[in-house]
């Protein structure tokens, strides 16, 4: 932006007088932003700041990638087979077009006898694991 005599250099605000050989030499606290955005019309202050081009690619940029993404999605559902069969379907159900889990029933889980058969088998396996150290190591 400037050259070594600190003669007159370019910008986008237009040409100023570098008052430092360098642009490498300008103190980091006092440095001022070159590029200023040009101040709103006080009847349209409340619309906050102008916006640059950089910021309009930017923003433009991210909603056609988001506009190509939902078309990608709907055009996938459409194409979809409606006869073809997950296993997740089992495990739901649909209501006024929105999918729920199904609610697990009182049906699957252990009752007390079988919980005491199950912590029985566990004490059996763990005595036992016991036993085959105790004759590893004598």
């Amino acid at each position: 932006m400037s050259d070594r005599a600190g003669k007159r250099v370019g910008c986008r605000l237009g040409r100023f007088r570098c008052q430092y050989l360098s642009f490498d030499s300008y103190p980091i606290r006092s440095a001022v932003t070159l590029t200023t955005r040009p101040p709103q019309t006080h009847s349209r202050k409340h619309l906050g700041e102008l916006e640059k081009k950089k910021d309009y690619k930017l923003r433009a940029r991210d909603f056609q990638r988001k506009r190509n993404t939902l078309k990608k999605l709907s055009q996938k559902a459409l194409e979809r087979n409606r006869d073809e069969f997950y296993f997740h379907m089992i495990n739901c159900k649909t209501e006024n077009g929105k999918v729920f889990e199904k609610s697990k029933s009182s049906k699957e889980e252990h009752t007390t006898e079988q919980m005491k058969l199950i912590n029985t088998q566990d004490e059996r396996y763990i005595n036992f694991k016991m036993n085959m150290q105790r004759l590893v190591r004598s």
